[in-house]
């Protein structure tokens, strides 16, 4: 794809080029965001035009707007000069994971290479009485017409991701398991190093110092102990996070909400394991917890 006044790029990424009909963008759902969609009026004998994507607008006209430029086809003489009348929102045209390309969408009427016809119903209600309708339709127009597979989009899609649903699952199911047993774990080892210190807190009160003091005292090492393991935690988050997005549909590598979630979870966990013992020990007598091991 060539435009007027920007030279091409061995980097230029490829186009993706659509022959459309009037209501196609009214039936997939594709808001138009600026200028027109393709119409009646767009016909063999007008002026060719062509609707692209968001994507095309920042890729060929570096963001500003294309409404009234032209793009050519190379090596195509019909498809030389073409108006650009509107511009679209981008969408995921073959796959979930692709890419998002350029996009160029040109009326049908005005299309004169052979291409494979498919056609596109938006429909309200039971869809079981979907298919003979279509086919009684069609059949209405030319009977000769040959209507091949029928879907529904939401099957098509259902089907695509059922790999990924299924990992998806089975990613939460064992996060979940390791985030329970990483917090019993570290409320475990927490609560029994602050027990231990018993002991020593007995001589700290024994000494004068407050149950407060003394709380905060075990507390102040298992934040610094957490925090650290919370640091190591992120970092090996990040590292092994490209393995994530390969796995799972639409899941960031780097997502702060979740990785800040995550780590004052486990912090949590972790005061927890340090304030429940240590507030027992400060409560027993001193010379109890003097005598205690």
């Amino acid at each position: 794809m060539t435009v007027p006044g920007r030279p091409r790029t061995e980097r230029d990424p490829s186009v993706d080029l659509k022959a459309v009909g009037f209501r196609y963008f009214d039936v997939m759902r594709m808001p138009v965001v600026l200028g027109r969609a393709v119409n009646a009026r767009d016909n063999a004998p007008a002026r060719k035009v062509a609707v692209i994507n968001e994507t095309m607008v920042r890729t060929h006209f570096a963001g500003a707007s294309p409404l009234g430029r032209t793009i050519s086809v190379e090596d195509d003489a019909d498809w030389q000069n073409v108006e650009v009348v509107g511009v679209v929102k981008d969408a995921k045209y073959m796959k979930l994971e692709e890419q998002q390309m350029p996009a160029a969408f040109f009326p049908y009427t005005q299309h004169h290479a052979e291409f494979v016809c498919n056609l596109a119903v938006r429909y309200a209600g039971d869809p079981s009485w979907l298919v003979r309708a279509i086919r009684r339709s069609i059949a209405e127009v030319d009977p000769n017409l040959p209507v091949g597979d029928v879907r529904l989009l939401a099957e098509m899609v259902d089907d695509f991701t059922l790999n990924r649903r299924v990992v998806a699952q089975l990613a939460t199911f064992f996060g979940i398991l390791a985030a329970l047993l990483a917090g019993i774990g570290i409320y475990g080892v927490v609560s029994y190093g602050v027990t231990r210190r018993t002991n020593e807190f007995g001589i700290r009160m024994a000494l004068g110092a407050a149950r407060r003091n003394v709380l905060w005292v075990a507390l102040q090492e298992t934040v610094s102990l957490a925090v650290i393991g919370a640091a190591i935690g992120l970092v090996l988050a990040l590292a092994s996070g490209r393995l994530v997005e390969s796995l799972l549909f639409g899941v960031q590598s780097d997502n702060p909400p979740v990785m800040g979630i995550s780590a004052a979870a486990m912090i949590l966990v972790a005061l927890l394991g340090g304030y429940l013992p240590a507030r027992r020990a400060t409560r027993i007598d001193p010379s109890v917890a003097l005598r205690y091991e």
